[in-house]
């Protein structure tokens, strides 16, 4: 299993921000909240693209947001088996806003106990038909 998070992996573009924004649907464990959609993919696009969003209202410095950003990017990165797979999308793909709410700075266990809780909800909804 590969450890990887390519840039290819990560929303750039401000059309599919915009989108996921305004017709996403929202899971929310403790300080962890993602917001996600599933999206048409095109050829040779990955099957979840992600967004990591910590809010300069909460954490004013920089390096603090940086911080919280590496810390779930890592989780994100470390946890693939979470992720929904090809057989639950089929030949759609999905987005998702990972954003940080809490007020103090988390450690890596608790945003990873937050981040695999959350990704069992969605996995759950993504079941439903």
């Amino acid at each position: 299993m590969e450890y990887k998070f390519p840039k290819k992996e990560k929303i750039t573009s401000k059309y599919d921000i915009d989108a996921l924004f305004q017709k996403g649907r929202f899971v929310r464990e403790r300080s962890l909240s993602i917001k996600y959609l599933v999206v048409d993919r095109s050829e040779g696009s990955p099957l979840i693209k992600v967004l990591v969003v910590v809010p300069k209202s909460r954490f004013k410095k920089a390096v603090d947001r940086n911080r919280i950003k590496r810390l779930i990017r890592e989780v994100y990165r470390l946890n693939p088996e979470l992720r929904p797979d090809s057989d639950r999308l089929n030949t759609k793909g999905l987005h998702m806003a990972v954003m940080y709410q809490g007020s103090q700075m988390p450690s890596f266990d608790e945003v990873r106990g937050c981040y695999k809780v959350a990704m069992r909800k969605i996995n759950e909804r993504l079941a439903q038909p």
